[in-house]
C-alpha cells in the first residue's frame, strides 16, 4: 500500500480530494452511510456469532459486494472519525453516527483508527481479516501500527489505516503498469482468492446494461435521452413520460427495467452528471412517483438479498426516506425470517429522526405486533421525542408489551425518561408488593 496520498496529505484534520478523480462526485451522503451500515452489520456478526458459524460468513459475503459494488461505481472510499460522526472524504455533510453506526465508530477509535481508506483492489480475505482484528481487545496492539502490521501478515490489500506506510513486501506483487483500479467480482468469491474481472451490472452501470426485450430496451432508450438532456422543460416532460412508461412496464413484470429507472433518477436526483437544480427536483420527484405501491415492495425485497442488488436498493430506500418507512414498517411484520428482516431494522434505524413519525403511529396501532415493532424501535432510535407516546403507551398496555416499553425507555437519553423508568419501576414495585 502507498504511504501516502495527495487526497489525504493537506491540513491535518480534515479530508482532501484530488480534483481529478471524478468518481468523488457521484457518491452522495446516501450512499456512503449506506455502505457504512454495511460494515457495521458485519462487525456486529462477527462479535456475536461464533467463528464457525455460517451466519458470519453471510455478513462477511454481503458486506465484501457492498465495499466491491461501491468502490467500483464510485471510486475509493476514505472516511474519519469526527466529533459524534463519520466524515467521509469528498462530502461536505457528515453522517451522524446513532445507534447502528455508534459500535462501528466506538471499535475503530478504541483501536486508535481515525482514518480508514478503502481501495478497489480490496480482497475478500483482507476485509475478513480487518473485521476479526477489530474483534481483537485493543490491548492485544500496540498501537495503531501493530494493528496494521497484524493485517498485512494475514492480507492488506486495499486497505489503508491512518497514515501508516506500507514498508514490507507487498501481499500480491505488482508491475509497475498494473492499473490502479483493479477490477472485482460482484460474485462470491473464497476466501483467499483474487478477484475476478469486473463485469457491468445493472446496479453499476443502469445506461449500459442491455435489456431482455427489444420492448424493454425502449425504456433505456429514453432514459438515455433523459440522461443526455440539458434543457429544463424537455427533461420535465421525458421524466413524466419515464413514471408512467416505468409503471407500465411494471404491471406488465417486467420489474427490473422498473428497477432501472429508479436508479437513473436517484442518481440525476443529487445531482449526478452535473443536474441543474431544477433537473434534480423534477428528477427527486419522478423517482418519489415510481417509489410506491407495488414498486416499493419490490425494492424493499431487492433490499433484503445478500448481493449487490440488495446494497443498492438499501441506498435508494435511504434516499427515498421517510415516505419509505411505513411500507418497511408493513414488511417488517410480514417478515417471519429474523436473518431477512435485520436488514429493514437496520434501514429504519439508519434513517433517524425522519422515521420516528411512523413509529409513533405503529406504537399508537391497534395490531400488537406492530405496535411492538415500533416500541423496539423506537427504543433502539434513541430519540427523547419518542418518550411522550411510549409513556401514553405504557398507561393502557398490557404485561408483555409493558415490559418491552420499560426496555425502550432505558434506552433513551436524557433526564426526563431516567425520571419516567424510574418512576415506572417503583410503581412496579409496589404493586408486587400488594
Amino acid at each position: 500500500m502507498p504511504s501516502s496520498d495527495s487526497r489525504t496529505q493537506s491540513i491535518p484534520g480534515t479530508l482532501q480530494t484530488d480534483p481529478g478523480d471524478d468518481h468523488w462526485a457521484r457518491r452522495t451522503r446516501t450512499d456512503a452511510k449506506g455502505l457504512l451500515l454495511e460494515l457495521a452489520r458485519a462487525l456486529r456478526g462477527f462479535s456475536f456469532y461464533g467463528e464457525t458459524a455460517p451466519e458470519r460468513r453471510r455478513l462477511l459475503d454481503r458486506a465484501y459486494r457492498a465495499v466491491v459494488s461501491e468502490l467500483e461505481r464510485a471510486g475509493s472510499l476514505e472516511f474519519r472519525l469526527g466529533e459524534g460522526s463519520f466524515e467521509i472524504a469528498g462530502i461536505p455533510q457528515p453522517v451522524a453516527l446513532g445507534d447502528v453506526l455508534g459500535p462501528l465508530e466506538s471499535v475503530l477509535r478504541e483501536h486508535g483508527l481515525e482514518r480508514v481508506r478503502l481501495d478497489p483492489l480490496i480482497s475478500h480475505n483482507a476485509l475478513h481479516g480487518f473485521f476479526e482484528l477489530l474483534g481483537q481487545p485493543a490491548s492485544r496492539f500496540e498501537d495503531p501500527t501493530a494493528f496494521m502490521r497484524s493485517l498485512e501478515a494475514r492480507d492488506a490489500r486495499g486497505i489503508q489505516l491512518n497514515d501508516i506506510a506500507d514498508d514490507g513486501p507487498a501481499t500480491t506483487p505488482k508491475l509497475n503498469t498494473t492499473p490502479p483500479r483493479a477490477s472485482a467480482s460482484l460474485a462470491a468469491t473464497a476466501v483467499g482468492d483474487a478477484p475476478a474481472p469486473a463485469h457491468p451490472t445493472l446496479e453499476s452501470h443502469p445506461l449500459e446494461t442491455p435489456s431482455a426485450s427489444d420492448s424493454d430496451e425502449r425504456l433505456r432508450a429514453r432514459l438515455i435521452e433523459l440522461d443526455r438532456t440539458t434543457e429544463d422543460s424537455a427533461y420535465r416532460r421525458r421524466a413524466a413520460d419515464i413514471a408512467v412508461w416505468a409503471h407500465d412496464l411494471f404491471d406488465r413484470g417486467r420489474h427490473d427495467e422498473c428497477y432501472r429507472a429508479l436508479l437513473v433518477v436517484a442518481d440525476h436526483a443529487v445531482g449526478s452528471g452535473g443536474r441543474t437544480e431544477t433537473q434534480a427536483r423534477l428528477a427527486a420527484a419522478c423517482f418519489t412517483q415510481i417509489a410506491n405501491g407495488e414498486c416499493l415492495d419490490d425494492l424493499i425485497v431487492r433490499a433484503t438479498g445478500s448481493n449487490a442488488a440488495g446494497v443498492r436498493a438499501a441506498q435508494l430506500l435511504l434516499q427515498l426516506g421517510a415516505s419509505a418507512v411505513p411500507t418497511i414498517l408493513d414488511h417488517i411484520c410480514k417478515e417471519g425470517d429474523p436473518d431477512r428482516a435485520r436488514p429493514l431494522h437496520s434501514l429504519v434505524l439508519a434513517l433517524g429522526d425522519e422515521s420516528l413519525p411512523a413509529l409513533i403511529k405503529a406504537i399508537e396501532n391497534s395490531d400488537a405486533r406492530r405496535a411492538r415493532i415500533g416500541i423496539q424501535l423506537a427504543g433502539e432510535l434513541q430519540n427523547p421525542a419518542a418518550l411522550p407516546v411510549l409513556l401514553a403507551a405504557l398507561r393502557k398496555a398490557d404485561v408483555s408489551r409493558r415490559d418491552q416499553i420499560v426496555r425502550a425507555l432505558a434506552l433513551l437519553p436524557g433526564e426526563d425518561s431516567k425520571r419516567a423508568l424510574a418512576g415506572t419501576r417503583a410503581g412496579s414495585a409496589a404493586k408486587s408488593l400488594h
